[in-house]
């Protein structure tokens, strides 16, 4: 299950996120997911056309709370704490 939960986490969140798969601590019975020390991919930040690209990022934690016994019924909570990001403008 843990892998399952892992694969899925890196096939989503990998597309905009460096260093997932290292940094995923995973608590199957509580329903939490925490990620640390990661950074945003420059690589997707900067396809998105804005008159700045991304030179630096870091994400201190991301924590998703899975309430695993009622999905229907509650909601997933993701909190990102800690996002630093170093932008520089574009030059045309």
């Amino acid at each position: 299950m843990k892998n399952i939960i892992e694969s899925v986490l890196v096939k989503h969140l990998g597309k905009y996120v460096d260093g997932l798969k290292n940094s995923l601590d995973i608590g199957l019975l509580d329903g939490e997911v925490s990620i640390e020390n990661v950074s945003l991919k420059a690589s997707f930040f900067n396809g998105l056309n804005l008159p700045f690209t991304l030179a630096f990022s870091h994400i201190e934690k991301i924590h998703i709370d899975i309430p695993w016994t009622s999905l229907k019924d509650k909601n997933t909570i993701i909190t990102i704490r800690g996002i630093y990001a170093l932008l520089s403008m574009t030059r045309e």
